[in-house]
C-alpha cells in the first residue's frame, strides 16, 4: 500500500528546494526586490500545492483510500497556501461542514494575508 502524499511530498520538496535557491539567487543579485519576487513565487506554488492536496484527500475520501491527515492540510495551509485550501474546500465541497476548517482556515488565511502584506511592502 502507499503511504499518503508520498509522490506528492517529494514533489512538493523538489518544488521548495527549486523555490528556496531561486529566491535565494535572486535576493542575493537584486536585493528587496528579488525577495519579493521570490515570496510571489512561493505564494502561488503553495497555494497550488496545497489546492491539489486537498483535491487528492477528496479523490481518496470517495474511493474510500488512506487519507491525508487533517493536520497535514492545516499545516500547508499555516505555511501559505490557505488560500488554495480555502478554493478547494468550496469549489470540491471537502471539509465544509468540520467546524475546525469552516474557522481555522480563514483565520489562517487572514494570517498569510497579514504576513504576505508585512513581507510584500
Amino acid at each position: 500500500m502507499e503511504a499518503p502524499l508520498a509522490g506528492s511530498f517529494l514533489i512538493a520538496e523538489i518544488g521548495v528546494i527549486i523555490l528556496l535557491d531561486r529566491a535565494i539567487s535572486i535576493s542575493n543579485s537584486k536585493g528587496a526586490i528579488g525577495m519579493r519576487m521570490g515570496l510571489v513565487i512561493w505564494l502561488i506554488f503553495i497555494n497550488l500545492v496545497a489546492y491539489l492536496v486537498m483535491s487528492d484527500d477528496k479523490r481518496r475520501a470517495r474511493q474510500r483510500k488512506e487519507r491525508i491527515p487533517e493536520k497535514t492540510l492545516f499545516l500547508l495551509a499555516f505555511i501559505g497556501g490557505a488560500l488554495g485550501v480555502l478554493i478547494a474546500m468550496n469549489t470540491k465541497r471537502h471539509k465544509t461542514k468540520h467546524m475546525s476548517f469552516r474557522i481555522g482556515i480563514p483565520l489562517l488565511l487572514l494570517l498569510n494575508a497579514v504576513l504576505y502584506g508585512y513581507f510584500l511592502t
